[in-house]
């Protein structure tokens, strides 16, 4: 899936289905309320993860498995903010791994081993 087309998907989505305006990764971005910045972007972006976000969404996570730096990133979100949604639609199965570590990102604080 190529990221970009897929923000440009949400970013129409989020304002033909909720007349929510959001804008990619730009220049606008710190003074934007909705921001959508594509997964490959988002270590461009890690002055997001000090931000207070009321949602992330995080579309193509099972992508995350393989980007071990990306993942902690949005693992480092995710335990910070209280609402997140992540979506994916490939199926794991018998992949126990995989399958804990996304759960991670939903409840970091139940899945994610003691350091």
């Amino acid at each position: 899936v190529d990221q970009a087309s897929l923000a440009h998907q949400w970013e129409n989505e989020l304002r033909y289905n909720f007349e929510i305006t959001a804008v990619q990764n730009d220049a606008m971005s710190a003074y934007a309320n909705h921001v959508i910045i594509a997964l490959e972007d988002i270590d461009e972006y890690c002055q997001a993860i000090g931000c207070d976000w009321d949602l992330l969404l995080v579309d193509e996570t099972h992508r995350l498995l393989y980007q071990e730096e990306k993942y902690n990133i949005l693992l480092e979100m995710s335990k910070r903010d209280e609402n997140a949604l992540f979506l994916s639609a490939t199926p794991i199965q018998n992949r126990k791994e995989e399958y804990l570590r996304l759960l991670a990102l939903l409840q970091p604080e139940q899945y994610c081993r003691k350091q």
